[in-house]
């Protein structure tokens, strides 16, 4: 049997869940009455897979639209797809070279830059001469990379006016533009140019039913009912986990299926637990964590009345959106109840997460251990008075033997005892002297001594203690070994107690035992 689950893929027909917003896009985007889309959902949370389906989908009527007078043009562009750095005249040169596969040899040059300007100029005439109607659907998936940049706004307000109000040019276009908290902020952003003119829809996790259907359906396979909900309960409906854990399970299909689902949260614990930090750190924000350490620890729901009653109004709905659209919580009773979503998640935030900021004393109180080690500085040392660059190495490798354990935290800014140092002199050590300089300076120095590849597995957070800054570094297991470079020497350390160098023979042995397949 071919395994038709493959979770590092995009694959239009594993397009699951996504009826009403599929049907929205197919409706809208091509019907009389034009319809744009804004799609907010989590990273792996299937907009992609929704994109490439509408766009397949809408592919495959190009020529019974024809027939019907109108010449439905679908152009995918991937925003992840583009150089760095980025100018909107590249977005603009890259839809017209699109636009030029579906249209009569036209008489520009489309590798020359293209600002918004320039477009509209190009593109009016030979849409206007052609004898069909034009419909030009643009499917702009993973907009981050655009809203970086300073010129970004301007950008928005180029699309709100070629949508609404270009007389000539709007009749002809709609769009979708998807993407994670970034199309959440052009929703709610005040003064936001597409805030008005899109129609917006949020990806959430499946429900059981629609999980059932992915589980069941591509394999043609009814699955215990057991399995199911139990395999539902470890990935909480999310497609990207549901994805993964059934194409280790259909891997080995002819075992025990308890076995085969068992093996794959292992082995996902063991290779891919740093995308679970990647969701907690960078897509969460701190109102969103701080919500989820209030969901109950038992899987019950939550009111949200007790939510917005300790965070307001606001801050609540806003956090809980986040919550949804990452995959972490899911609502209850007409989203007046909420609860944690996922298994495999909740294990890992148990095991992984930060402190809260007012917790950071009960950490130090509770003094080092296996998994958790102070140090006063990373470079500024106190005994000397001076900048002292050995001691980098030091921090490189507390961080690499945490790798290559089973992870750990790092607290930097506080001494064996647990008295608070701060940071201000490691600061007035770095080119730029403060918080950001030394989150980029850290990142640095693991990417020269260690690898840029292991820059992932760390996650920094700086907290306030009185008038002194620390910061936390959380360190997730390396899915393979991680060295640190010494001159032409890489060197091997394993968390221990404390970092311990291991020789030759010992670190391959323990290499080989650590690291094989689950």
């Amino acid at each position: 049997m071919i395994n038709p689950y493959v979770w590092n893929e995009v694959r239009p027909e594993m397009c699951y869940g996504r009826d009403g917003q599929l049907g929205d896009l197919l409706s809208g985007l091509a019907g009389t009455t034009r319809y744009s889309f804004g799609i907010a959902g989590g990273r792996r949370m299937g907009k992609s897979t929704l994109l490439r389906r509408a766009e397949t989908d809408i592919q495959a009527g190009v020529e019974q639209w024809l027939n019907r007078g109108m010449r439905v043009m679908p152009i995918y562009i991937d925003g992840l797809s583009f150089p760095r750095p980025l100018e909107a005249a590249d977005f603009w040169g890259k839809l017209l070279r699109k636009l030029q596969e579906y249209l009569p040899k036209p008489d520009f040059n489309p590798k020359m830059p293209v600002d918004f300007s320039a477009f509209k100029d190009i593109i009016k005439p030979i849409l206007q001469q052609l004898p069909e109607q034009p419909r030009i659907i643009v499917l702009f998936d993973e907009i981050e990379p655009i809203t970086v940049y300073e010129w970004s706004a301007g950008f928005w307000a180029n699309w709100r006016a070629l949508l609404s109000n270009t007389p000539g040019l709007s009749e002809y276009f709609t769009a979708v533009f998807a993407g994670a908290h970034e199309i959440a902020d052009l929703r709610h952003d005040v003064g936001s140019p597409l805030a008005d003119i899109l129609e917006w829809q949020s990806l959430r996790c499946l429900d059981f039913e629609d999980a059932r259907t992915l589980m069941c359906e591509p394999v043609e396979k009814e699955w215990p009912e057991s399995f199911l909900k139990l395999v539902y309960e470890e990935t909480g409906g999310h497609p990207f986990l549901l994805q993964y854990v059934m194409h280790q399970v259909c891997k080995g299909i002819e075992e025990d299926w308890k076995e085969s689902l068992d093996r794959a949260v292992k082995k996902f614990k063991k290779e891919r637990y740093w995308q679970f930090s990647e969701w907690w750190e960078k897509y969460c924000t701190d109102t969103a964590r701080r919500l989820y350490r209030c969901l109950p620890d038992d899987g019950s729901a939550i009111s949200r009345r007790r939510l917005v009653q300790e965070f307001g109004v606001d801050a609540a709905d806003k956090g809980l959106e986040i919550l949804q659209h990452v995959g972490l919580a899911a609502s209850e009773d007409d989203d007046f109840a909420f609860r944690y979503t996922g298994e495999m998640f909740r294990r890992w935030y148990r095991l992984h997460s930060f402190p809260p900021v007012d917790d950071i004393q009960s950490l130090i109180s509770v003094g080092e251990s296996d998994s958790l080690e102070f140090k006063s500085s990373i470079r500024w040392d106190y005994h000397q008075e001076k900048l002292n660059k050995s001691l980098e190495k030091v921090i490189l490798k507390t961080i690499a033997g945490f790798m290559n354990a089973d992870g750990g935290k790092l607290l930097i800014g506080v001494d064996d005892e647990g008295n608070i140092l701060g940071l201000e002199k490691d600061f007035q050590t770095l080119k730029k002297k403060d918080r950001d300089g030394f989150e980029l300076f850290v990142i640095q120095l693991l990417s020269n001594g260690v690898g840029k590849e292991f820059c992932p597995y760390i996650h920094l957070t700086f907290d306030q203690v009185d008038v002194n800054y620390v910061c936390l570094i959380n360190v997730d297991a390396s899915p393979k070994p991680a060295y640190v470079r010494e001159g032409n020497e890489t060197r091997f350390f394993l968390r221990t107690g404390a970092s311990t160098q291991l020789n030759t023979k010992e670190a391959i042995e323990y290499v080989s035992a650590h690291w094989e397949k689950v």
